[in-house]
C-alpha cells in the first residue's frame, strides 16, 4: 500500500488527537506492507518538520515533496535542502564567503517556493492506488488533487462544532474538514457515537463510506506501584505529600464542566474519609475568557483545589495512580481518552453518561448526568467512602481496558482501507 500521511498535527498541541495521530502513524510506518511517508497539507512543506519527524519515528523519516504542475511538469525541492547544507556549514564555520554562499542558496530556495505556488503544484503520488490518510486537517484540494485516482480517508474525532457551537472557540480546522467529506473516499470516527451523529448530520455521505474505529491508550498507560516514582511527580505538580486526592485532567473549557465538578467537591470535601482531599485539575488553559475567569476565582478562593496546569504525557500515569479516584464529567466526547487511560491506571473514574463514554466504560459502570452536580457529587463521595465499591470498579475498569489496543485499532484501520480500496478502484475499472 502506497500511503501518505498529513503530518501538519505532530507541530501543533499534544492533547488526545497528537497520540492518536503518534500512534496510528508510527504503526503505519513501520508495517513492512506499507510504503508510508509523510505530507503537509497546509504549506509546501517546512523545515520544522525534519526534527520533529525524526524524534517521533526515527531519523529516516522525512517529509515527502515530490510534486507535479498543472502541466505535468515534475517539480523536485533541491534548493532547500542545498540552503540547509550552506546554512550547517556557515553555523559550523562562519566566515564571509559562507554567509554569502548562504543568503545565495535562500534566495534559491525562495524562488523555488514560488514556482511550485505560480505552477498550482500538487503532490505527485506514487503507487497504483495511494492512500492519502488525515488525522485532522481537510484534504485541501490545491495540495491533494491528482490527475490518477486517489483515495482520500479523513478522520473525524467529534462533531462539537456542528452539535455544540456554544462548547467551542476557533472552529476553521473543524469546518474546512467538515465541508469537504462529501468529496472523500473514507471517513474514520473514534466512536459509534461520532459515527452516528455523523451520518444524520451528513445524509450525503454512505454508511459503508462512515466506519467507527475506537482508540486506545498507549502502553504506558498502567498501574504505577512505584510510590517513588508517585512521589517525585506528585512534588513536580505540587500536590502536598500529606494529602489524598481526586484527579481530573482536561482541557480548561467549557465542555469539559470543571466549573460543575469543582461545585460538587465543594459540597461534599468536608464529608470525604481521606487525608486533608484535594481536587487536582491538570490541563493547559483552553478558550471562553468567562470561564477561565471563573476557574481562577475558584482556584483563589477554594484552597482543596489545586490547578497544575499541563501536564506531560508521561507524568500522567503516576498522577492516574496516586490518587484516589479520577472525575472526567465532560459535557461532550467524539472519544474521551483521559476516561480510558484512568481505568487503564486501575483508578476508577467519575464520568458521564453521554455520547462516547458508554462505549468506553461498558455496561454496570455508574455514570453521572453531567448537568447534575448532585450525582457528580454522590458518586465522588461514595468512590471515595466506599472503598469495597471503589476497588470493585477498579477491577471493571482494568477488565474493560484491556478490550481497548492500539494494535487492534490499526489492523482496523488498515483493513476498513484496504475494503475500501478494492471497492473504489474496482468500480473505477469496471
Amino acid at each position: 500500500m502506497d500511503f501518505y500521511f498529513d503530518a501538519d498535527i505532530f507541530l501543533g498541541r499534544k492533547a488526545g488527537i497528537y497520540r492518536y495521530s503518534k500512534e496510528i502513524a508510527a504503526r503505519f510506518y513501520s508495517d513492512p506492507d506499507v510504503n508510508c511517508r509523510f505530507v503537509s497539507s497546509s504549506a509546501l512543506g517546512g523545515e520544522a518538520f525534519s526534527e520533529v519527524l525524526n524524534d517521533l519515528f526515527g531519523e529516516r523519516a522525512c517529509l515527502y515533496e515530490m510534486y507535479c504542475s498543472k502541466n505535468g511538469e515534475r517539480i523536485e525541492r533541491r534548493a532547500r535542502l542545498a540552503f540547509r547544507m550552506a546554512k550547517a556549514r556557515y553555523e559550523a564555520e562562519p566566515s564571509f564567503v559562507r554567509k554569502m554562499d548562504r543568503e545565495y542558496r535562500r534566495l534559491k530556495y525562495e524562488s523555488e517556493n514560488s514556482k511550485l505556488v505560480r505552477s498550482g503544484a500538487h503532490f505527485l503520488f506514487g503507487g497504483k492506488q495511494p492512500v492519502v490518510f488525515s488525522p485532522l486537517r481537510a484534504l485541501a484540494p490545491e495540495y491533494f488533487s491528482s490527475p490518477d485516482p486517489v483515495f482520500k480517508v479523513q478522520v473525524v474525532h467529534d462533531l462539537i462544532p456542528v452539535l455544540h457551537r456554544d462548547f467551542c472557540g476557533r472552529t476553521r480546522t473543524f469546518d474546512e474538514a467538515y465541508q469537504v467529506l462529501g468529496q472523500l473516499d473514507m471517513v474514520v470516527t473514534d466512536s459509534e457515537s461520532t459515527r452516528r451523529d455523523l451520518l444524520r448530520m451528513r445524509p450525503d455521505l454512505t454508511q459503508e463510506k462512515v466506519i467507527a474505529i475506537p482508540l486506545a491508550a498507549s502502553n504506558h498507560f498502567a498501574p504505577v506501584t512505584d510510590l517513588n516514582k508517585i512521589s517525585a511527580v506528585r512534588e513536580k505538580y505540587g500536590i502536598p505529600a500529606g494529602s489524598d486526592y481526586i484527579f481530573a485532567v482536561s482541557t480548561l473549557e467549557p465542555r469539559k464542566n470543571q466549573l460543575r465538578l469543582i461545585e460538587a467537591w465543594s459540597d461534599i470535601v468536608h464529608t470525604l474519609s481521606i487525608k486533608d482531599p484535594k481536587l487536582v485539575i491538570a490541563g493547559s488553559r483552553g478558550w471562553g475568557d468567562g470561564y477561565l475567569e471563573s476557574l481562577d476565582r475558584c482556584d483563589e478562593i477554594n484552597k482543596s483545589v489545586l490547578f497544575t496546569g499541563f501536564v506531560e504525557d508521561e507524568d500522567l500515569p503516576a498522577l492516574y495512580s496516586g490518587s484516589v479516584l479520577t472525575a472526567y464529567p465532560s459535557l461532550y466526547e467524539g472519544f474521551g481518552l483521559p476516561v480510558l487511560e484512568s481505568i487503564s491506571c486501575g483508578k476508577f473514574c467519575v464520568t458521564s453518561n453521554v455520547s462516547s463514554i458508554p462505549e468506553i466504560t461498558g455496561d454496570d459502570y455508574p455514570l453521572v448526568n453531567p448537568e447534575s452536580v448532585k450525582e457528580i457529587s454522590d458518586l465522588i463521595s461514595k468512590g471515595v467512602n466506599d472503598g469495597e465499591f471503589r476497588r470493585r470498579m477498579e477491577q471493571k475498569g482494568l477488565m474493560r481496558a484491556e478490550k481497548f489496543d492500539w494494535d487492534k485499532t490499526y489492523e482496523r484501520t488498515k483493513a476498513a482501507i484496504q475494503i475500501g480500496l478494492s471497492r473504489s478502484f474496482g468500480s473505477r475499472m469496471k
